[in-house]
């Protein structure tokens, strides 16, 4: 009797210990998210297309966070800020994600994008490109169906986040990561840049990265390219050094399956590139950024960028018709 009372206990202590840990976890989080919203100040900016949000006192959260509680760690509050900013850390090293510790405040946008087979760009909501995609999917797969869309579909979420000032000067580290939500058929040399109207600032740490995920017999396997260790990976500059630009070559579905089948079905599952880098503007004035994604149709040619003197991107290549530009629109920051 005493050995099943002392089972018992034991059952009930592994149920109920579990549990707990998961309440005080949940309970943590929610407090530190009520704090964030006490401490952190938000300014909405609205476009014709997409919303951009500033989070101010970053800094001062993370202080007090620091002071106040224990059981944070940080790269475990670098996560929470991304997360609370709107933006995504899947993907990225965790000396990015730590940075995140430094900056003073953050400006966040995401746009979704459609490029259509004449190159025309729209930008939609989230939730029409998810019904989009599906529909086109399901058209092609019809019995009935006589062509495939090339249709393109993508998201872009661009950021500028103050690292520093001085007393003329403000410095910030500009981000912006491309993820297609359709995966294009073709698999050339691709160009991600940020455009800008600052200065760009050759002692920031910069960084790129291509990631993609195969699938072959129910099997997944990512790869990821960078900028400091990959042949497939490049740093460009368009022309006076004013912005910098990742150039890379999305590669085809084709790793080795561990299986022992005869008829491999092969497909890659998801594609996202990042840039970022550093730019120096001026206190006290407006500046721009925009992310922009140029994806090449041929294997002819070779795109060329630059950014005009409103920060704004544009893309070239020799073979009319052979590019698709998907830029996100821009995004307006006051330098404090």
């Amino acid at each position: 009797m005493k050995k099943f009372i002392n089972t018992i206990l034991i059952i009930a202590f592994i149920l109920i210990v579990p549990f707990n840990i998961y309440a005080n976890q949940k309970s943590d989080n929610q407090s530190i998210i009520l704090i964030a919203d006490e401490i952190i100040n938000k300014e909405i900016s609205y476009s014709q297309n997409s919303t951009a949000i500033t989070y101010k006192n970053i800094e001062s959260f993370i202080n007090y966070i620091k002071e106040n509680i224990e059981n944070i760690s940080e790269i475990d509050l670098a996560k929470f800020i991304i997360d609370y900013t709107g933006q995504e850390y899947d993907g990225l090293s965790e000396e990015i994600i730590l940075e995140t510790l430094n900056y003073k405040e953050i400006t966040v946008s995401t746009n979704y994008i459609r490029v259509s087979n004449d190159g025309t760009l729209s930008y939609i909501s989230k939730s029409n490109a998810e019904r989009a995609i599906k529909n086109e999917y399901l058209y092609e797969i019809s019995p009935n169906a006589t062509w495939n869309s090339d249709n393109g579909y993508m998201k872009i979420t661009t950021t500028g986040s103050l690292t520093k000032t001085t007393a003329s000067e403000a410095y910030y580290t500009v981000a912006t990561k491309a993820t297609w939500l359709k995966i294009p058929i073709c698999s050339y040399e691709d160009v991600l840049t940020i455009g800008h109207t600052g200065i760009y600032d050759s002692s920031a740490a910069k960084e790129g990265y291509l990631e993609e995920t195969c699938k072959c017999c129910k099997l997944s396997k990512s790869y990821k390219y960078t900028t400091a260790n990959s042949k497939y990976v490049k740093f460009d500059y368009s022309s006076g050094i004013t912005s910098a630009a990742i150039r890379f070559k999305l590669l085809p579905a084709s790793y080795t399956c561990d299986m022992s089948l005869t008829d491999h079905t092969r497909s890659l599952t998801s594609i996202n590139a990042y840039l970022k880098y550093g730019i120096i503007v001026d206190r006290n004035k407006s500046f721009n950024i925009q992310g922009a994604y140029c994806h090449k149709q041929v294997s002819l040619g070779s795109i060329g960028f630059s950014v005009s003197s409103k920060g704004v991107p544009s893309f070239s290549i020799s073979i009319v018709g052979s590019i698709k530009p998907y830029c996100a629109e821009p995004i307006t920051i006051k330098a404090p």
